[in-house]
């Protein structure tokens, strides 16, 4: 049986590595063995499939609000022109 504390956080070890590991499986920066091993603890596990599906569909909104936006040219000739100079110097 799950322990939780008093944050509604589970206790189990097996939980805490899954959760260490979910930003880099979202990012697509795990390796196999950690998906692996993030994929099959979310099967059986209710909380940490929460935090997946959760933290997923943040992930998704913050790309579709930012997919959107673009940057002012100005701001970029501004950045180009800064990265040529500390190349430069």
């Amino acid at each position: 049986m799950k322990q939780f504390n008093k944050n509604n956080e589970c206790q189990n070890c097996e939980c805490e590595e899954c959760l260490q590991m979910l930003e880099l499986f979202l990012d697509n920066e795990a390796t196999e063995q950690q998906k692996n091993q993030v994929k099959l603890h979310i099967e059986t596990c209710e909380h940490c499939k929460y935090c997946y599906e959760v933290d997923s569909q943040l992930k998704n909104r913050l790309k579709e609000q930012i997919s959107n936006k673009k940057c002012p040219s100005e701001i970029i000739k501004c950045i180009q022109s800064k990265i040529k100079e500390m190349v430069l110097s």
